[in-house]
């Protein structure tokens, strides 16, 4: 038989060919717009000790999320939970301009914040003209420690900052000035980069630069120490030699005393500029920024500005470089080495075309991960209609990210905008995807197949038919004109991760069955059932196999099997009509996962414990107490408690119940006060009792169910009691004397 294929694909997305089986962008976890309604805008974003994150900001506002402003523009520290809620905030500055570039959190939990300022009063001591360089420690609650101010009477900036292993400061920025804190002005702006101690008094400080605009806009350091400041020059004297033209990317290598060890200019005729660097685990250093260039170090230029990262050796000669963007504007704003060895560069971009595939609005937030050669794996615009940048990006313990940046927009990936500017934080999540699809396994020939895609966790999924590619999307329509088995497989991505699950569809002549089913769920716990519902066309009658099912096989149209055993199972249909009959199997359809270990529980006091689980219900005397869904639970009155617990899947188990009695408990070890013999016992016990005791003795079920009660006197020291009446298990075995008290013991009857 031909059994050629000619299919009609009908699909949202675009057809894939080279690189299709990629790495794939994260899942957009959640976004939250934080601020008021002017102007509030990130600058800094890091990981706390305690597992929560700080955000350092500028904000105009002093509404919404803002709960204060002392006047203009403020510095805005917050500590935000896990899910981007603010635990506490606190805005630092005066009656005039003050921004907050840099943050970092010392081994004592203390924070340094550093930045510039134009103001003289509020939480700023003092000016020394325009504006200052900033330097703040506050305690880990944002309170402030202590304020240090740097520069000369001219502007003086600070866009970023180091700790040092001896516990001082390196910052980095531009000055103006020539005198106070600064000295060797070259002319215009110079390339400012000092140090201070850990009181944030001044060890060093270096201008470095010529005539025209230097400025450093980020700084990182190697493992000796040695410290590289990265930023733009447009001079062409002092300091600074072999310019390429216009602006130039320059760097600064410093040893740790501030002796410059060598410079050096990057870049072509037109523009560059660094505004990032970092150096990687393996002490790689790489520099993002931005070029207009095509000439010179920049090999290509795809349009009005380009995203560019290059990497250095430790003597500044330049190993490579790539451009990333479009035909707009593009700039790198970061480098994140991420946990697979490769980096996540971080930029905005105005592009529409060549490297940027979903354009979203005026200007995106974009991420564009690549190895750690710099070849593309995935890349994915983020914002909505309006102008969205992003500052800072983090690797989340579960290989997923925290992007802070700015929006302008209320639409698309933004919603809860509170005007103007926010900050707009992001949450994309690197969960391992599941491959599920429905579909029916069998299709009438001449008749269209619909493919549903219901996969978890999935951002990008791509389908194959009899192992070649042909469509990335969520669902297709196949038509097929020839009969036939073919393998229908779908592969799932997000990050690192992928999943896939194969179907073999078979293309029949329908004078003949055409078999399908479907199945209440594909996984439970041993010892439930599952429901399974016959889809078939054309069938009378029906043959299910249902290997390691009870019954393992049924006749029934649609039957109801118990497994009893975890694992994975197979499941098959044959359906049948006069004209014949077929048959699909379906491959570990169904996942049978073994319940939790039996709870244990211990008393103590009247606190009891349960073992660890993920999650819990405690019962008194089989009745539900509400809301006891903890480990631990507090016994309020006398009578039988047990504990279920759930595990992730979930599957649930159950304890033996154990009896509290508000008078207080004896230990079941006290053998020389009450004994049960035999034990096990077959058909009758005894039960030797203290002497001169008068009480109860009751037998409890294994349901936590009382079965027996007898009242004793003082005269009784042995009762004989029958069992030939009882079910073979645990029983438990209480006295309670005159005063209240109660041993129990447990018996086995087989």
């Amino acid at each position: 038989m031909n059994r050629k294929l000619c299919l009609i694909v009908l699909f949202v997305f675009s057809a894939f060919g080279k690189g299709l089986f990629a790495a794939a962008p994260p899942m957009q976890e959640w976004q939250k717009c934080i601020g008021g309604l002017l102007q509030d805008i990130p600058s800094k974003l890091i990981r706390s000790q305690d597992g929560n994150t700080l955000l350092l900001s500028n904000v105009d506002s002093k509404n919404g999320d803002i709960a204060f402003n002392h006047g203009s523009t403020d510095i805005w520290l917050s500590k935000l939970d896990p899910s981007g809620n603010i635990i506490w905030q606190k805005s630092i500055g005066g009656s005039s301009i003050d921004i907050g570039t840099g943050l970092s959190e010392l081994a004592n939990g203390n924070l340094i914040i550093s930045g510039y300022t134009s103001s003289s009063n509020g939480d700023i001591p003092s000016n020394k003209g325009n504006f200052d360089v900033l330097l703040i420690c506050a305690n880990s609650n944002g309170n402030i420690l202590w304020t240090k101010i740097f520069g000369g009477t001219q502007v003086d900036l600070c866009y970023s900052q180091l700790q040092t292993n001896d516990g001082g400061f390196i910052l980095g920025g531009g000055s103006y000035s020539d005198d106070g804190d600064v000295s060797g002005n070259h002319g215009d702006q110079d390339f400012w980069v000092m140090k201070t101690d850990s009181t944030g008094n001044l060890v060093w400080q270096q201008s470095s630069g010529g005539s025209d605009i230097d400025v450093c806009y980020t700084l990182a350091k190697d493992k000796d120490e040695n410290i590289f400041a990265c930023g733009t020059t447009k001079s062409s004297n002092g300091d600074v030699s072999n310019q390429h033209g216009n602006y130039d990317l320059w760097t600064i290598k410093y040893n740790p005393s501030g002796k410059i060890l060598w410079s050096k200019t990057y870049g072509g005729t037109n523009y560059e500029t660094a505004q990032t660097v970092i150096i990687d685990s393996h002490q790689k250093i790489l520099i993002g920024g931005y070029t207009r260039s095509n000439n010179s170090d920049v090999i290509v230029n795809y349009g009005y500005g380009d995203s560019w990262i290059i990497q250095i050796d430790g003597e500044g000669n330049l190993l490579r470089q790539k451009n990333f963007g479009g035909s707009g504007s593009d700039n790198l704003y970061s480098i994140l080495e991420t946990a697979d060895g490769g980096y996540l560069l971080t930029s905005g971009t105005t592009s529409k075309d060549i490297n940027i595939e979903n354009s979203l609005g005026q200007e995106d937030i974009w991420l564009y991960k690549t190895d750690n050669s710099f070849n593309k794996e995935w890349s994915h615009n983020y914002g909505g209609s309006s102008n969205d940048r992003p500052v800072c990006i983090l690797e989340n313990p579960d290989g997923g990210f925290l992007l802070s940046g700015y929006t302008f927009s209320n639409n698309n990936d933004v919603s809860g905008q509170h005007g103007s500017a926010d900050i707009w934080l992001l949450s994309l999540s690197c969960k391992v995807p599941s491959a599920f699809y429905s579909t029916d396994p069998s299709v009438c020939l001449g008749d269209t197949l619909s493919i549903s895609n219901a996969s978890s966790y999935a951002s990008q999924s791509i389908w194959s038919l009899n192992n070649v590619p042909y469509i990335k999307g969520n669902s297709a329509e196949l038509y097929f004109t020839n009969t036939g088995f073919y393998q229908l497989n779908l592969n799932v991505q997000t990050c690192y991760y992928s999943s896939d699950l194969s179907t073999v569809i078979e293309v029949i002549d329908c004078k003949l069955p055409v078999v399908n089913f479907s199945v209440q769920s594909n996984s439970i716990c041993v010892n439930s059932s599952i429901a399974f519902m016959d889809a078939s066309k054309k069938a009378t009658s029906w043959q299910w196999q249902f290997p390691g099912g009870n019954p393992s096989t049924s006749t029934v149209q649609n039957p109801e099997i118990i497994y009893s055993q975890p694992g994975t199972y197979n499941v098959m249909l044959t359906a049948s009509n006069d004209n014949g009959s077929q048959t699909v199997m379906r491959l570990n359809i169904i996942t049978v996962n073994d319940l939790p270990a039996v709870p244990i529980i211990t008393l103590i006091g009247n606190e009891f414990s349960s073992t660890a689980s993920k999650s819990y219900q405690w019962y008194f005397n089989n009745t539900i107490i509400p809301n006891a869904t903890s480990q631990n639970l507090t016994a309020d009155k006398q009578g039988f408690y047990q504990v279920e617990v759930w595990d992730q899947n979930p599957c649930s188990n159950i304890s033996d119940p154990v009896y509290f009695s508000t008078t207080g408990i004896a230990e079941s070890n006290r053998t020389s006060e009450f004994t049960v013999f035999p034990n096990p016992a077959i058909s009758k016990i005894y039960i030797a009792l203290p002497i001169y005791s008068e009480g109860l003795i009751c037998i409890i079920g294994m349901n936590g169910q009382k079965i027996l009660e007898k009242g004793i006197t003082k005269q009784e020291s042995l009762l004989e009691i029958d069992l030939t009446q009882y079910s073979t298990g645990i029983y438990k075995v209480l006295f309670i004397n005159e005063k209240g008290n109660t041993i129990q013991k447990s018996i086995i009857i087989n």
